[in-house]
């Protein structure tokens, strides 16, 4: 089984990169072999980890010609775990990218990222906090979407205008893509404002909709932004990994549902 999957939110601060880097590792624990894609032009996933120390070159390099893709991907030192980033520098390179939906770079970055995933079991990818062209490509070559959200009323409203685009996706560029399910990835459960606004969630939303598995709020995460590493590394974060590691789980039984037909795959008309 080898499955695209974009972490996605049109809020930043929502846990988006930690998702994305702690679940790959999760995975990549489990033995399967695991690819991680930067595709925020910030470089979120790639800064939490100091990736450009590796590999200054990304995506952008090797659509223009000037590096080939196995020069871009890095691999972990003991975990089946790789990362590749885009490569944007400077805002003159963002905007050679993302001047609009159809240029020939951003048509390019879709196959590349495409080929690129077929020697992985999962491949995981980052995006931006916008729904711009570049969004739109990455969403459209993934089979599925994780959406992070936090129990703030802030991420809450940001939410509809992501699902919107998605049903665009779905209908315009890439009729397979599902809503894998909505995520919480720093709960705070001694917060009862955040308590309150879940279970409004979880009435509005259907049955199914938001993982059963979720990440607990922990100061560590700061401190993993700082050491630049996982926080699971870290002594002290041993919830956090068991959470991960039960996320992980449930991420390949839906999958492996989606896959039987068992999903119910119209979960992105029914959110709004």
């Amino acid at each position: 089984m080898s499955s695209i999957i974009s972490i996605s939110s049109h809020k930043g601060g929502v846990g988006k990169t930690v998702a994305t880097l702690n679940l790959g590792v999760s995975l990549a624990k489990a033995g399967h072999k695991v690819l991680l894609i930067d595709g925020d032009p910030q470089g979120s996933l790639s800064m939490s980890v100091d990736m450009k120390k590796k590999s200054k070159a990304g995506l952008c390099q090797v659509i223009s010609n000037k590096v080939r893709p196995e020069d871009v991907v890095v691999d972990a030192q003991k975990l089946p775990l790789s990362m590749v980033h885009l490569g944007i520098d400077s805002p003159l390179d963002l905007f050679r990218l993302t001047h609009g939906t159809k240029t020939k770079e951003l048509k390019s970055l879709l196959k590349l990222i495409q080929a690129i995933s077929q020697a992985y079991d999962f491949t995981l990818i980052d995006t931006a906090n916008n729904v711009g062209s570049l969004n739109a490509v990455l969403l459209s070559c993934s089979n599925s979407v994780i959406i992070p959200i936090t129990c703030k009323s802030n991420s809450v409203r940001s939410l509809p205008l992501l699902l919107k685009l998605l049903t665009r996706i779905k209908a315009k560029l890439n009729t397979k893509i599902a809503l894998l399910g909505l995520m919480l990835p720093m709960l705070n459960v001694n917060n009862p404002y955040e308590l309150e606004i879940l279970t409004i969630l979880r009435e509005a939303f259907p049955r199914g909709t938001f993982f059963s598995t979720f990440v607990p709020f922990s100061p560590l995460f700061d401190k993993a932004d700082v050491k630049a590493a996982p926080i699971s590394f870290f002594a002290g974060a041993e919830d956090i990994q068991t959470a991960y590691d039960k996320l992980s789980f449930e991420v390949i039984q839906r999958l492996e549902n989606q896959l039987k037909g068992l999903e119910d795959d119209e979960y992105l008309e029914k959110l709004f």
